[in-house]
C-alpha cells in the first residue's frame, strides 16, 4: 500500500492554484480539479465522492470550494473529517470573508467580479459573447448579452498579489468597456484561504465527520 507523507489532502478548483502555491502549504497533498466544473457544477459531486471513497490515509480532507452553484451539495465525508469554507463561491474566498461578500453585494448588487483565474480560463463576457455568436448567431448573441449582463454597472478585478496585474487590468478593462460599465481594481485578501490551509477550522468552516454530508442550509 502506498504510504502518504502528507497529513492532509486537498481538492481545489484550478482557479485557486497560484494563490494556494503563494501561501506555501506544508504537509498537504493538493489535487487541482478542472475549471470546467464551474460551467457544469452538477458533475463535481460524483467526482469528489469517488476520490473521497479512495482517500483513507489522511487525517482530514480539505475542499477548495464553497457552495459554488450547489456544486458540493450532497458530498459526504467518508473516512475522515471533511473541511469546507462556508462561502458561496471563490469570490468570497478572495475577499477573505463571507460576511464582507454579503455586505458588498448588499451595497452593490450591480457589481461583476473578475479574477486572474477567470481571465486565464477565458471565462468572461467577451469570450462568452464570441462563443454565442459562433453558436447562435450575432442577433441572438446580442440578446443573450443584454439579458445576462444588463443589471451590472461596475466591474471589479480582484488583485490577489500573485501575478503582475498589468495584462489582467487591460483584459478586465476591455470587458468593462464591452459591457459599458465602470471599471475598478480591489485588493484581495487571502486570509480565509490561508486559514483553510493552516487552520484553525472554526465557525467559518463546515467540518463534517465521517458519514455526514453537505447540506445547503449550512451556507445560508
Amino acid at each position: 500500500m502506498k504510504k502518504h507523507t502528507a497529513r492532509y489532502k486537498m481538492y481545489a478548483c484550478e482557479n485557486l492554484r497560484e494563490e494556494i502555491v503563494s501561501l506555501k502549504p506544508r504537509r498537504l497533498e493538493i489535487e487541482y480539479l478542472d475549471f470546467g466544473y464551474h460551467r457544469h457544477p452538477g458533475r463535481l459531486p460524483p467526482v469528489l465522492a469517488e476520490r473521497l471513497e479512495a482517500d483513507r490515509d489522511y487525517e482530514a480532507i480539505l475542499l477548495g470550494y464553497g457552495l459554488c452553484s450547489k456544486a458540493v451539495r450532497g458530498v459526504k465525508a467518508v473516512h475522515q473529517p471533511l473541511v469546507i469554507p462556508r462561502v458561496h463561491d471563490c469570490i468570497a474566498l478572495f475577499l477573505g470573508s463571507q460576511q464582507l461578500y454579503r455586505e458588498l453585494f448588499a451595497q452593490n448588487p450591480d457589481i461583476y467580479f473578475l479574477t486572474r483565474g477567470w481571465l486565464d480560463e477565458g471565462v468572461e463576457p467577451c469570450r462568452e459573447y464570441q462563443d454565442w455568436c459562433a453558436k447562435y448567431g450575432v442577433e441572438t448573441a446580442r440578446w443573450m448579452k443584454e439579458e445576462m449582463y444588463r443589471h451590472y454597472r461596475k466591474l471589479c478585478l480582484l488583485d490577489t498579489g500573485v501575478e503582475e496585474l498589468e495584462d489582467y487590468c487591460q483584459q478586465a478593462a476591455r470587458v468593462a468597456e464591452f459591457l459599458g460599465v465602470d471599471f475598478q481594481v480591489r485588493r484581495a485578501d487571502l486570509r480565509l484561504l490561508k486559514k483553510l490551509l493552516f487552520g484553525p477550522w472554526d465557525e467559518e468552516f463546515l467540518v463534517l465527520q465521517p458519514g455526514e454530508e453537505v447540506q445547503i442550509e449550512a451556507f445560508i
